[in-house]
């Protein structure tokens, strides 16, 4: 049996599948405080699969998904199974603010377990973007800043959309792909015959897309400026920027960055605001990469926001109709967190568009 860990910056994700077999045989999540204590949170963990009849005996192997791997890490092999070693941990540790909400906590779990007779593997969520072209991962910076300080866009939320491209290439025989995770975190990513062009994200998790909490983009010249005049830290800047923007800020404390609540709450000015500007961003990153790739021939929808809200994927693609997008509102109304692929788009659509319920665990095996 496979362990698999997902571990966040507040929840720890787990499941066991059986090896080599895509069947889930027991998964749960679980809520962590911001410095855990491992051997209690461990031990909630053996006792939740006794329950379920599961011994800890019977696991052969973990897989542990890390948010930020570095480049030459990456490159270094053609799988993303990389076995837990202390010289790439402590390779890892370097690198641990790229991802300042993620690898540090991951990493610590990491060592962890450790201690135990596991065969531990690490597995890169930022993997699926280490062939990129250098058009669409350099900054306009000094060259230097790359080459030493590893200055460039990575791209994120891997799993998600990998997991997204495997199952689209079950049901449909189109090659340009742009797949859109909408959750707690946002990102698109286009593919070209089976290829990663491009991802929304950039040098870490917070570019790109309004989400949850994170701001998405926003001029370094504001942040510059912020420094300048105001006491706050670079510490409290990170923390401000990836805990209390995105939705968040935007509608107000009270919704907690949830689009379920904004769209209850439609009649507060703040949230029919969020909600524009966060409809207004996906569009605007759809058409540039229209425009930039030369169209697609599907959109496909994952994550929290992606499966669950209609109302979503309606104004996304109602707002895209100068490209030729066409929803069947029925198909649409009627995908919501479906068990299965479902595909919502109107016979006439220039594109397909369909709704694509992820699984980010049954790609790292």
């Amino acid at each position: 049996m496979i362990l698999i860990i997902n571990l966040g910056s507040t929840t720890l994700k787990y499941q066991v599948r059986a090896s080599k077999v895509d069947q889930i045989l027991f998964k749960n999540t679980i809520q962590i405080s911001h410095k855990p204590d491992w051997t209690g949170v461990w031990s909630g963990i053996i006792n939740s699969l006794k329950e379920s009849q599961i011994e800890i005996t019977s696991i052969k192997q973990v897989l542990h998904r890390v948010v930020f791997g570095p480049e030459d890490i990456l490159m270094s092999q053609d799988c993303n199974q990389f076995q837990v070693t202390n010289q790439l941990l402590d390779k890892l540790e370097l690198t641990a603010s790229f991802a300042p909400l993620h690898n540090p906590i991951s990493l610590s779990f990491v060592r962890f377990l450790g201690q135990f007779e596991f065969k531990s593997f690490l597995v890169f969520d930022n993997y699926l973007y280490r062939d990129i072209q250098p058009i669409n991962y350099l900054y306009a910076v000094p060259i230097e800043w790359q080459q030493k300080y590893q200055i460039r866009k990575y791209g994120y939320h891997g799993f998600a959309h990998l997991s997204i491209q495997n199952q689209l290439k079950k049901v449909s025989s189109k090659s340009k792909i742009l797949s859109l995770q909408l959750g707690g975190g946002c990102s698109i990513t286009a593919f070209e015959n089976g290829r990663v062009v491009t991802n929304s994200m950039g040098f870490g998790t917070g570019d790109g897309l309004i989400m949850a909490t994170r701001s998405g983009d926003i001029d370094s010249g504001a942040l510059l400026h912020l420094l300048d005049v105001s006491q706050i830290s670079p510490k409290e800047l990170r923390n401000q920027l990836q805990k209390n923007s995105g939705l968040l800020a935007l509608a107000g404390q009270e919704y907690g960055g949830d689009m379920r609540l904004i769209l209850a709450n439609l009649d507060n000015p703040r949230c029919q605001l969020s909600l524009d500007m966060f409809v207004g961003r996906i569009v605007g990153c759809i058409g540039n990469y229209w425009l930039r790739f030369g169209g697609f021939d599907v959109v496909a929808f994952g994550g929290g926001i992606g499966e669950g809200s209609d109302v979503i994927r309606e104004l996304i693609i109602s707002k895209l109709a100068i490209l030729g997008l066409r929803l069947d509102s029925g198909y649409n109304q009627n995908a919501n967190e479906a068990a299965q692929i479902v595909r919502i788009s109107a016979d006439l659509s220039s594109a397909e568009v369909w709704v694509v319920p992820v699984d980010e665990a049954g790609v790292m095996v």
